[in-house]
């Protein structure tokens, strides 16, 4: 399913504008176990942030926090942590901490390079992300 250029990345344009919130705020650890990869985030306090595109289906546990998430699929809604929840291909996510947050995504990944990881699973533009769905579909139409 290809998406179109949204909100989401309206709103992380605005916020690269407008805010001075530092990635470098936040602290991220990574887990490999039998072809699950484990990116774990620990956003600060009163911290906004938007997330890449993902490529697949994955879960997410938020383990640690309050605040709320939006993204164009499930429209905005809070959480306090714990809560676990599905994430569906093509999501792009913006999140707004009130506290200190940890957020973990888990997902299906064979490679342990952690460079090679994030291509395999996240695009950063829309156009990036379907341009990889036009790749899928050829690949599934020359097996067929």
């Amino acid at each position: 399913m290809q998406i179109s250029n949204n909100k989401i990345q309206q709103f992380e344009n605005f916020i690269k504008d407008n805010c001075t919130n530092e990635l470098d705020k936040c602290t991220l650890k990574h887990y490999f176990a039998g072809g699950i990869y484990a990116r774990e985030m620990t956003l600060p306090s009163n911290f906004i942030c938007t997330g890449a595109i993902h490529k697949y289906d994955h879960i997410v546990t938020i383990s640690k926090g309050e605040g709320w998430l939006v993204d164009e699929f499930g429209g905005k809604r809070e959480y306090q942590a714990p809560v676990t929840f599905e994430t569906k291909k093509g999501t792009k996510r913006a999140i707004k901490t009130d506290t200190e947050t940890i957020f973990t995504c888990y997902i299906k990944c064979e490679s342990t390079n952690i460079d090679e990881v994030r291509n395999l699973l996240v695009c950063e533009t829309v156009e990036d992300y379907n341009l990889f769905i036009e790749q899928e579909k050829l690949k599934i139409e020359a097996n067929i």
